[in-house]
């Protein structure tokens, strides 16, 4: 009745905690698909040992194509006819454990609808700092059933967590994660919403994330390169979406982009800023994006951005840092602190260059 698809690699501290939050549900009619996206510590070995005990578990082994390549490998074989997704180094229930009727519930909400959707907890082996916006962020604004409209898609979380899908809708659309991305579930979250309106919102802690001190989102709340880039690259992967569909909605889809360049731009240092208007940019005009209602992404198309009554023409330098990344890049020791220092100088002085 139910696949969950549980993506692995190198989570071997949490494997038993995640495996034994599923296998303890009260609902039994699970199939429970185990991806091991080319882990190189003991997850493989563990998982092997949980499979002993229980003939519903199924192991996908892969070579390591990340969070998405992984998501998608268990979604081609499940064959439930409602998909859950739990990361192989989170878990199920609240903080203190799983109760076991965190999928029951999920089940019983999503009858006569398109998802279900439960609360959130979190665990903070790192970024504490992020527990206020978290309680936010995480915060579900309803309960019970509701059409969800397209200004409404963003007003949840989009983590693919803590949610059933169906699998029929999942099929006919063919929606699967975007490979060779971050951010994934952004993309996941708005594609599915956009074609499966009718959701139930139940007031149950159903899954724990666990904020660890590495990955994409520690890499992305500390700034580090262009992570959160891809963020705004998803917009171009959503558009093909919705008009492949015939779903495109432009205000919808404005208010979007917005809302995931201003994530890019939150989360990168400000030397990175020109790059990142530059590439937004570039994707509005590869998709033909109608800006003219819109001043900020008018001017971003345009190569130029508004700050105040200053209109700065960031076209310019981001050709100017393409240009200073090639000579670090070039002259100086891939990784080596000298390079992020000479290139933060560098750019400190861009307009000089």
């Amino acid at each position: 009745m139910i696949s969950v698809i549980i993506p692995v690699y190198n989570c071997e501290k949490y494997i038993n905690p995640c495996a034994d939050s599923i296998l303890k549900q009260d609902f039994k009619d699970l199939e429970i698909i185990f991806v091991n996206d080319g882990s190189t510590d003991n997850s493989l070995e563990k998982i092997l040992k949980i499979q002993k005990n229980d003939a519903r578990i199924k192991i996908i082994n892969k070579k390591n194509g990340g969070l998405s390549s992984a998501r998608n490998a268990g979604l081609d074989i499940a064959k439930g006819e409602f998909v859950l997704f739990v990361d192989g180094d989170d878990r199920l229930g609240n903080k203190q454990g799983a109760y076991g009727l965190e999928i029951t519930k999920l089940y019983n909400a999503i009858q006569n609808c398109d998802i279900s959707v439960g609360t959130v907890d979190i665990i903070y082996e790192s970024n504490k700092e992020m527990q206020l916006s978290d309680s936010v962020y995480y915060k579900i604004p309803w309960k019970g059933i509701k059409y969800i409209k397209y200004n409404e898609i963003l007003e949840f979380h989009v983590s693919a967590w803590g949610k059933l899908y169906r699998k029929s809708i999942i099929d006919k659309y063919n929606i699967r994660f975007p490979e060779g991305l971050r951010y994934e579930d952004a993309y996941w979250h708005v594609c599915y919403l956009s074609v499966a309106k009718k959701a139930n919102f139940i007031d149950t802690c159903v899954y724990t994330y666990y904020r660890h001190p590495s990955g994409i989102m520690f890499d992305t709340f500390n700034k580090k390169g262009l992570t959160a880039l891809d963020h705004t690259y998803i917009c171009e992967k959503i558009y093909i979406f919705l008009s492949k569909n015939n779903i495109f909605d432009l205000y919808f889809y404005i208010d979007m982009f917005k809302n995931y360049l201003n994530f890019s731009l939150k989360n990168s240092n400000g030397i990175y800023h020109p790059y990142i208007i530059y590439k937004a940019g570039e994707i509005l005009r590869k998709c033909n994006i109608n800006t003219t209602g819109d001043t900020i992404l008018e001017n971003v198309k345009n190569g130029n951005i508004s700050i105040g009554s200053e209109v700065r023409t960031y076209m310019e330098d981001a050709y100017k840092w393409q240009k200073l990344k090639k000579i670090s890049y070039k002259f100086l020791p891939k990784g080596s602190r000298i390079r992020k220092f000479i290139l933060y100088i560098l750019t400190k002085f861009i307009k000089k260059f």
